[in-house]
């Protein structure tokens, strides 16, 4: 056991909290899936494929939700493909600009500038960007979605009141296909998966989420590593 500041703190417990976290986010949302109304077909227990008027329902509710967005602000926790635990918060100000920012000890940033989808690895000191037209992540931060027209739908599931969209993006590497997740009661986005083809899913589970608040600006900058130039929105 270790003591500081008159605090009993348990390096094993210490250990495990973040593995404990992810547990109490799991259960939130079990709880989710049992509490919301079923929206579509799918009897109780079972996944439905949604297809002719009931897809088309669904796919117009998702589009509604992000077209009354201006801004969105969330906790995040995200298991990687190798077990990985990182936590942060996603920052978005509509249209075009997204930030997904991690807490220590990850070196990792992501920031949607208007144009391109920047990934900063500080710890490589490197960045790799895609035009956000070209990566299923434009479904956060689009105006005007249209998601028959803006990305290639593969599916559109419904199970226990949990509504699952999933987009394919074969042209960005490491992003496969993207599934959007969503509650039905309050409809909410409550996490993403990203698949990279070969079998290695990402997962992003959102809480705390705020929505229409202040996100200034300036949250959509970064630091290049390679030059120490702030990047940002173009004007």
């Amino acid at each position: 056991m270790v003591q500081a500041a008159g605090v009993t703190r348990n390096p094993m417990l210490e250990r495990l909290y973040p593995w404990l976290k992810l547990l109490v986010m799991a259960l939130g949302a079990a709880i989710i899936v049992l509490l919301c109304d079923r929206g579509y077909a799918a009897e109780p227990g079972q996944t439905a494929v949604l297809q002719g008027e009931e897809r088309d329902a669904a796919l117009h509710d998702i589009e509604a939700y992000f077209n009354h967005i201006d801004t969105l602000k969330a906790d995040f926790l995200q298991l990687a493909a190798d077990n990985s635990l990182s936590e942060g918060r996603v920052y978005i100000r509509r249209p075009g600009l997204l930030r997904v920012e991690y807490d220590p000890p990850a070196q990792f940033l992501i920031v949607g500038d208007g144009r391109w989808i920047n990934m900063i690895d500080y710890e490589v000191k490197d960045v790799s960007r895609w035009s956000i037209e070209e990566t299923p992540l434009k479904i956060l931060v689009k105006p005007n979605l249209n998601l028959k027209k803006d990305v290639k739908v593969k599916a559109v599931e419904e199970r226990d009141g949990i509504l699952r969209l999933t987009v394919s993006s074969p042209d960005v590497p490491g992003q496969e296909k993207i599934s959007f997740t969503f509650s039905h009661t309050p409809f909410e986005l409550r996490q993403w998966e990203i698949d990279d083809g070969n079998g290695n899913v990402t997962r992003v589970a959102l809480t705390n989420i705020e929505k229409n608040i202040d996100v200034p600006k300036s949250l959509f900058t970064f630091e290049d590593p390679r030059n120490t130039r702030p990047r940002g929105p173009r004007r």
